[in-house]
């Protein structure tokens, strides 16, 4: 006999981008990285790879669209800092403006 391994085909839905949105505002300095947002929304966070890979890269997409709606709106950007090499984690900071030799300071 042999045994199968039983994958659920329940497909998990997406919060709305506005909740994503309210979480990401709600931090200090906007901060999050997607095991924190996974964990908030799903109790638990998913891998990008095995079974778990298409939710992984659905919410990292949703997260990213997310960011960029707020940086649009803020006029600001996402510092990117890595945690350790499979972690990335997005601070919002001022645009640094940078001048050109040909510019007045």
């Amino acid at each position: 006999a042999t045994s199968r391994k039983i994958v659920s085909k329940t497909r998990l839905s997406l919060p709305p981008d506005d909740e994503v949105e309210a979480f990401i505002r709600s931090r200090p300095n906007f901060e999050h990285d997607l095991n924190m947002v996974q964990t908030h929304f799903f109790g638990k966070t998913f891998s990008s790879r095995h079974e778990t890979a298409p939710m992984y890269h659905r919410t990292a997409r949703q997260i990213r669209v997310v960011r960029e709606k707020i940086e649009k709106a803020e006029g600001r950007i996402f510092k990117r800092e890595s945690i350790d090499r499979n972690l990335t984690r997005f601070k919002l900071e001022p645009k640094i403006n940078v001048l050109f030799n040909d510019e007045k300071r």
